[in-house]
């Protein structure tokens, strides 16, 4: 029920604030397409942007033994088997909820880095030190892609795939 609430306040509390200073919160949020090539594309290459930074992240923390996310997989594969409506609902609205209010609302009202941060934190509870650091650095692409491409499309399509290959790979 907490995620609900947590998914309803990202996406229709954006949504609400908008319409009450009238701007339309579609193109206002970046949520409209731009062609389905333009899109797959811009998509692609946000992933594999996401996954060889990741690897870098994974990489560099692990060299230097710092890398602590062993508790993200211990959360992630707990949720997986005792609650997998649960998992497959995160896996699929959080990343639009997340997409919806860290880049297409805030990324235009504290700047990219700002949203980063903030999308960094919101990533504490799992415990794991490399998670947030990981989660502010990737957050920085997507809000920069965002940036770019004024679209959210690429985002979401890009970060569900990335959470998959990692829930994946956690198996």
């Amino acid at each position: 029920m907490t995620d609900l609430l947590i998914d309803f306040l990202l996406i229709f509390g954006p949504a609400s604030f908008l319409l009450v200073t009238k701007k339309d919160p579609v193109k206002e949020l970046g949520l409209y397409p731009k062609g389905i090539k333009t899109d797959f594309l811009n998509a692609a290459m946000l992933l594999i942007a996401l996954i060889v930074i990741s690897l870098l992240i994974t990489a560099i923390t692990s060299l230097f033994q710092l890398n602590d996310l062993d508790k993200v997989a211990e959360r992630v594969k707990f949720l997986q088997q005792s609650a997998p409506v649960i998992f497959a609902y995160l896996l699929i609205v959080r990343v639009v909820s997340e997409e919806i209010f860290f880049r297409g609302f805030l990324v235009g009202r504290i700047g990219w880095i700002g949203a980063s941060i903030v999308f960094g934190l919101a990533h504490i509870f799992y415990g794991s030190i490399v998670e947030v650091f990981g989660a502010v650095v990737l957050g920085g692409v997507l809000a920069k892609a965002f940036e770019k491409n004024g679209n959210l499309i690429p985002n979401i399509l890009a970060h569900m795939v990335y959470n998959l290959i990692f829930v994946v790979t956690l198996i």
